[in-house]
């Protein structure tokens, strides 16, 4: 049994790659679907900086592009600090000043109110990170690169 999250994820897309993992009123993702996702975001998330460790805000609405990039943190080693996406900007302030992470991963409905929060600190958006992820995947996808043990703070 693997001992990651990426690790299970991996293992499920092996056992069952046309099984669904998700389905909403946008589209719906398969477990192998899942596993390319995620591999292609946590690739996103290296290129912009973030390594094993940083820590990473988020907060975005509770969407499929929300839990895919939370399993793409989980996936690279970062440490998501999620966050409610009601907060003020004040409260979120605060937050990043305790926190001090590597970068912010917001939707764009947020993005005014964590830029007001946290000027000149990264801002990821998290539909850029995760793409169009209601898209079937081919057979040949990539699996999420297991660079994180089970020993890392993530």
């Amino acid at each position: 049994m693997p001992d990651t999250v990426p690790g299970l994820l991996v293992a499920a897309a092996d056992r069952d790659p046309g099984g669904v993992w998700l389905r909403t009123d946008e589209g719906q993702l398969t477990f192998a679907g899942v596993a390319a996702q995620v591999a292609r975001a946590a690739g996103r998330l290296r290129e912009s900086g973030v390594r094993r460790g940083d820590l990473v805000v988020v907060t975005a609405r509770n969407t499929a592009p929300y839990l895919l990039s939370l399993l793409a943190l989980s996936t690279v080693g970062a440490v998501a600090v999620p966050t409610n996406p009601a907060s003020a900007a004040p409260e979120l302030a605060g937050l990043v000043d305790q926190v001090r992470p590597r970068a912010l991963l917001s939707d764009r409905s947020l993005a005014e109110r964590v830029r007001e929060a946290a000027p000149g600190l990264g801002t990821l958006d998290v539909d850029e990170v995760v793409g169009r992820w209601s898209v079937a995947p081919s057979e040949e996808e990539a699996r999420p690169g297991l660079d994180v043990g089970p020993d890392d703070l993530a």
